[in-house]
């Protein structure tokens, strides 16, 4: 029994060193990697201390900066997506909002308002949509071209 008390004793004896052992290496990597630093005052160590974390809180601010933007534009583009996709005629006056030239009523002698400005061909000019209208023959109704 002696045996089997001293062979056991032994043996935790040994797993002792050996755990000893790998808690020394690793607090001496620990130690390794972790240094400590002496400035000469606060400010300098502030400074230091910026350094460090400042490519970590630009990257932040500008993620930050770029969700809010596009945060703030995702409602505007879901007005128009909704307008677009209730408005049965909406994708072929396209051309006329790309192509139209809008003026302000109020500098031009108008109505309060902003105004697509068309005017008639003239002779034999090409008719182009979002720049020209034709007028019925009495002059009551004007037609606009949206494409061709």
């Amino acid at each position: 029994m002696r045996e089997t008390g001293s062979l056991i004793v032994a043996v935790m004896r040994n797993e002792a060193q050996q755990q000893k052992s790998v808690i020394d290496k690793a607090s001496a990597r620990i130690n390794q990697t972790n240094t400590s630093r002496q400035t000469d005052g606060p400010q300098t160590a502030f400074k230091f201390g910026l350094g460090k974390s400042f490519p970590g809180a630009f990257v932040a601010l500008v993620l930050i900066c770029i969700v809010s933007f596009f945060y703030a534009h995702s409602d505007e583009y879901e007005q128009v997506e909704r307008f677009v996709s209730t408005t049965k005629n909406a994708p072929l006056y396209t051309y006329i909002i790309e192509q139209g030239q809008l003026i302000d009523g109020q500098t031009n002698g108008l109505d309060k308002g902003l105004y697509l400005k068309l005017s008639q061909p003239k002779g034999k000019e090409i008719l182009q949509a979002g720049k020209h209208f034709l007028r019925s023959k009495n002059g009551k109704i004007s037609y606009v071209p949206l494409h061709f």
